[in-house]
């Protein structure tokens, strides 16, 4: 069982109205050491990502610090990276990017 100060959560990265026949993934590693999960192509809808992360309550010095296999950043900068078109494995594509998903816009329910 988790100690108090650790704990694991989902989390649900939701991509409103993203381009049509694109395609995003959550990049898992880091660095050159990382692969890309959760591949989706975008269509007229939403795109739903989920993941855990792990919790760590051990920082005298501010806020949780988030870990887990997708987190990236310095421990007061921690973001998911979602991998955009050929990062994301569309081989088609010229171009791929990714996209921050910072931690100050992680929201609970």
């Amino acid at each position: 069982m988790p100690s108090i100060s650790e704990i694991t959560v989902p989390i649900r990265i939701i991509l409103m109205a993203p381009p049509v026949g694109v395609d995003f993934g959550i990049q898992q590693g880091k660095g050159n050491d990382y692969k890309t999960i959760q591949v989706q192509r975008s269509k007229d809808t939403v795109l739903h990502f989920e993941c855990r992360l792990t919790v760590k309550g051990n920082r005298a010095d501010g806020p949780p610090n988030f870990v887990g296999t997708v987190v990236q950043g310095p421990p007061m900068g921690r973001f998911i990276y979602i991998d955009i078109r050929l990062l994301a494995g569309q081989s088609e594509s010229l171009i791929g990017t990714t996209m921050n998903i910072d931690r100050y816009m992680w929201h609970t329910q």
